[in-house]
């Protein structure tokens, strides 16, 4: 499908959508696919409140998010995580979210990438401590930026199962660039010169990419220890914050299976 194909599709949707939704929010992170979504609703004539997912460290992360929320006078709510979880998978841990949404949960993960010397990080296990709580979710709908392309560090691929998942006691899940590429969003963003995170994104080779620091300023990925919570190290580790050695706590840490209901996917155990 050509991209003027998809941006038709696209559009078409949404004009259904908006017009049979009474109350629609749109889940944001500022990241390229969601902020072609909000500017693609917003030039379509529509501001909606628009829900995002902060966390309370390195709060330079968000620097762009927040310009954006000021030049777009946006309305902005943020949505704490129910619960919280391990999730392993190709080499790597990450940490799990789990947000509720009526009877249905969307979990987000939030990437781990390794410590070093001389740059700020995390403690996997302050991660699993910090606070959490419920939001009464008003809204019967929630567009998400989500694409079939896209791959979960662990998991892989996390193809989408339909354009919408509905269900009574759930806000509908709304996926408008379901068909869309990483080149899609980039050929949209040059087009309606969409503003993108320069921290993230920026030309490689004469085209629009996503930089190979991209986790340095992406909110979904923080330099995180997790050497207490890893089954693969000894019963001891080296704890780089404390600067002592401490006890590996993986065998009572909260694991969780990656079952994204709101796209119709579940990957392997957890723990794996």
């Amino acid at each position: 499908m050509l991209f003027s194909e998809k941006l038709a599709t696209s559009r078409e949707r949404l004009a259904g959508w908006l017009a049979h939704f009474r109350n629609p929010c749109i889940l944001w992170s500022s990241g390229k696919d969601s902020q072609v979504l909000l500017h693609l609703i917003r030039s379509m004539g529509h501001d909606l409140p628009v829900v995002t997912f902060q966390e309370p460290w390195q709060r330079g992360r968000l620097n762009f998010t927040q310009q954006i929320a000021s030049d777009w006078n946006l309305t902005l709510y943020d949505f704490p995580p129910s619960e919280l979880g391990l999730n392993r998978g190709n080499g790597r841990i990450d940490i799990m979210q789990r947000f509720q949404l009526g009877n249905f949960s969307l979990w987000l993960a939030r990437g781990t990438e390794s410590p070093r010397e001389g740059e700020p990080f995390q403690c996997g296990v302050e991660w699993l401590s910090r606070p959490t709580g419920g939001m009464q979710f008003p809204w019967d709908a929630a567009f998400h930026g989500q694409k079939s392309s896209d791959e979960d560090p662990c998991s892989g691929k996390v193809p989408l199962a339909l354009d919408m998942i509905a269900h009574p006691t759930c806000p509908a899940a709304l996926y408008p660039l379901r068909e869309w590429t990483d080149e899609d969003i980039f050929t949209y963003c040059e087009l309606h010169n969409v503003p993108l995170d320069p921290q993230r994104y920026g030309r490689l080779d004469g085209e629009m990419a996503v930089l190979h620091n991209d986790k340095v300023g992406n909110p979904d990925y923080y330099r995180t220890c997790t050497a207490c919570l890893d089954p693969d190290q000894p019963g001891v580790v080296e704890c780089p914050k404390l600067k002592c050695q401490v006890n590996n706590v993986s065998a009572t840490a909260p694991w969780v299976r990656l079952e994204m209901q709101l796209c119709g996917y579940a990957a392997g155990g957890a723990g794996e």
